[in-house]
C-alpha cells in the first residue's frame, strides 16, 4: 500500500514538474515532452528538437507509423526528436502544423524537404496528437543553429518551352510556378467542373478551360484556369472575348487545385495566339465576411431538420470544448440514426469581383461523410441548394481541424446568398462533422463589404490593392466600412 502511494506521489510530482515547463528561455526537450505524458492541454509551451520525419495521413495512424524521410510528406505535420539521426518512433513527438499558419508554410517537408535534420524551437499547445505526447496549434518557430537552405519548388516549363495541359494535369498541384500551353475550349459557369460549357455562349469572366486540342469536349482532359480580377479578364475570358474560343494561349501562374482538380491560378503573364501578351499583377485577396469563429460563444446560424429519426432531438448544435467553439453535426445517439439536416447561415451580401470561401472542419470517424455530407450555397429566397465541391476533407482518425481549401463562388458576385452545411445520417452510418471559421475572401472591395482588419487598406477601381495611393479615385477599407475616396 505504501509503495502504491509513493508511486502515485512520484507520478504526480513528475507531471507537475512538467506542467509549467517549456518557456522561450528554457524550452522542453523531446524527452521532457514524452516523460510528461499526453494528458491535459498546456498552451504556450516551447519545445525544441530536430525535424526527423512525419506521420502519414489515414485511418489508424499512430506514432508507430513514423516515416523517417521527407518522401511523400504531407503539409499537416512533422516529427521532432532530440537527435537528428533518430529512427525510433517512441523517441519522437508529432507536431501539428495548423492550416493557414506561418509554421505550416515554412516547416512542412512536402514543400521544404531540406528541413529534415535541422533543429527548431516551436511554441504551441502541448497535448495528445496521434495518440501520443505532441504539440498542436503551433503559433511560432525559430531555427536553432544553421537554418536549412530552401530549395524552391521547381518551375514547370518556361515561356519559350511551356508544358502541355496533360503534363500540368499529371504533376502534383503544389503551388509551383508554371508556364503551360493549351487551347481555350470553354469555361465553367457555376461551382462544379461537371457543368463545363464547351462554347463561348454566356462565357464566364472568371475562368477558362484549356486543352491539348481546340476540339476537346471532355472535361477530364482539360485544365481549369482562374482569371484574376482586373484587366486580365478583359483580355482572356470568353465572357468578354467570345472570339477566343479555339485560340492557343501560353499562361504563367501557379499550379494549384481549382474546381478540385489540378489547374492554374494567380495568372500574371500570357501570350495569346502566338501574337503577343502582357504582364499583370493579381489583386491581393482580403477577408470580407467571416462566421463560426472558435471564440464565438453564440451561433447565429439556423438549424433545419428535414428528416429526423425517432428518439433524435437534434442534429446540428453549437458546441464548446476547452473554450473552443464549433458547429457540430451528428445523428449518433446510442447508435446511428437516420437524419437529413441543414445548418444555414445568415444572408451574406457579396461584392462584385472574384471571391472564394473556405472553412475548417474535423471528423475522426468517416464512413459516409465524403459522399453524403455537403457544403451548399443558394441565392436569398431560393428553395433549392447548389452543392459545392470541397477540395480538402479532414484527416481520418483524429479530431484535428483541416482547412477545406478555397471554393470559388465568383458566380455569385453582387448577390445576396446563404451558405449551408448538409448533414446526412443513416441507420448504420452517422459520422460527426465539426466546423468552424468560415471565411469569404475577395480580390476586390466595394461599398458595404465587411473587412476583418481595422487598418485601412486601399484598392483601385479594378480591385487591385494599392500600397501608396496618389492622385485618383480609390476604395478605402477600414474595419467593417468601405468608402470611395478621391485623392487630389
Amino acid at each position: 500500500m505504501k509503495k502504491s502511494l509513493l508511486s502515485m506521489a512520484a507520478l504526480a510530482f513528475t507531471l507537475s514538474a512538467f506542467a509549467g515547463a517549456g518557456t522561450e528561455a528554457d524550452p522542453m526537450t523531446i524527452a521532457d515532452v514524452i516523460a510528461a505524458g499526453s494528458e491535459g492541454s498546456y498552451p504556450d509551451t516551447y519545445v525544441t528538437g530536430y525535424i526527423v520525419g512525419y506521420l502519414p495521413s489515414g485511418a489508424g495512424i499512430s506514432i508507430s507509423n513514423a516515416v523517417f524521410s521527407n518522401a511523400g510528406a504531407p503539409e499537416t505535420n512533422i516529427l521532432l526528436a532530440d537527435a537528428s539521426a533518430e529512427d525510433e518512433p517512441t523517441m519522437c513527438i508529432p507536431i501539428q502544423l495548423p492550416s493557414g499558419s506561418s509554421a505550416r508554410t515554412a516547416l512542412n517537408l512536402s514543400l521544404h524537404p531540406n528541413n529534415i535534420g535541422h533543429k527548431v524551437t516551436l511554441c504551441g499547445t502541448r497535448e495528445k496528437y496521434f495518440g501520443a505526447p505532441g504539440l498542436k496549434s503551433v503559433t511560432s518557430y525559430v531555427w536553432v543553429g544553421q537554418a536549412p537552405v530552401d530549395d524552391p519548388v521547381s518551375q514547370l516549363g518556361t515561356k519559350d518551352a511551356p508544358i502541355s495541359v496533360a503534363e500540368l494535369l499529371a504533376a502534383p498541384a503544389n503551388g509551383a510556378p508554371a508556364w503551360v500551353k493549351g487551347y481555350i475550349v470553354g469555361y465553367v459557369p457555376g461551382m462544379n467542373l461537371s457543368e463545363a460549357v464547351f462554347s463561348a455562349d454566356g462565357g464566364s469572366t472568371t475562368n477558362i478551360l484549356i486543352a491539348e486540342r481546340a476540339d476537346v469536349t471532355d472535361v477530364n482532359i482539360c485544365a481549369p484556369v482562374a482569371i484574376p480580377a482586373g484587366s486580365l479578364r478583359d483580355v482572356l475570358t470568353l465572357g468578354k472575348n467570345p472570339e477566343l474560343l479555339g485560340k492557343l494561349v501560353v499562361l504563367y501562374g501557379t499550379h494549384e487545385k481549382y474546381f478540385g482538380v489540378p489547374g492554374l491560378k494567380q495568372v500574371t503573364e500570357y501570350v495569346l495566339d502566338g501574337q503577343g501578351g502582357g504582364t499583370v499583377t493579381p489583386p491581393t485577396p482580403s477577408a470580407i465576411w467571416s462566421s463560426l469563429s472558435a471564440t464565438d460563444t453564440e451561433c447565429d446560424w439556423e438549424f433545419e431538420n428535414i428528416e429526423i429519426a425517432e428518439g433524435l432531438e437534434y442534429v446540428w448544435s453549437w458546441k464548446n470544448f476547452n473554450n473552443n467553439y464549433y458547429l457540430n453535426g451528428s445523428s449518433f445517439v446510442g447508435g446511428a440514426k437516420a437524419a437529413v439536416a441543414y445548418a444555414v447561415s445568415p444572408v451574406v451580401t457579396l461584392p462584385e469581383g472574384e471571391m472564394s470561401v473556405s472553412f475548417e472542419h474535423a471528423a475522426k470517424f468517416q464512413t459516409n461523410l465524403r459522399t453524403d455530407d455537403k457544403f451548399c450555397i443558394r441565392e436569398e429566397g431560393a428553395s433549392e441548394w447548389t452543392e459545392l465541391t470541397i477540395p480538402t476533407w479532414p484527416e481520418v482518425n483524429t479530431w484535428n481541424f483541416s482547412n477545406s481549401g478555397d471554393i470559388d463562388i465568383s458566380a455569385y458576385a453582387g448577390k445576396k446568398i446563404q451558405f449551408a452545411f448538409k448533414y446526412v445520417g443513416t441507420d448504420s452510418q452517422a459520422d460527426t462533422w465539426e466546423i468552424r471559421n468560415i471565411k469569404v475572401n475577395a480580390t476586390s472591395a466595394v461599398n458595404g463589404i465587411e473587412a476583418d482588419s481595422a487598418d485601412a487598406i486601399w484598392f483601385d477601381l479594378q480591385g487591385n490593392r494599392v500600397a501608396n495611393p496618389e492622385k485618383g479615385l480609390y476604395i478605402k477599407v477600414a474595419g467593417k466600412k468601405a468608402t470611395k475616396v478621391i485623392i487630389k
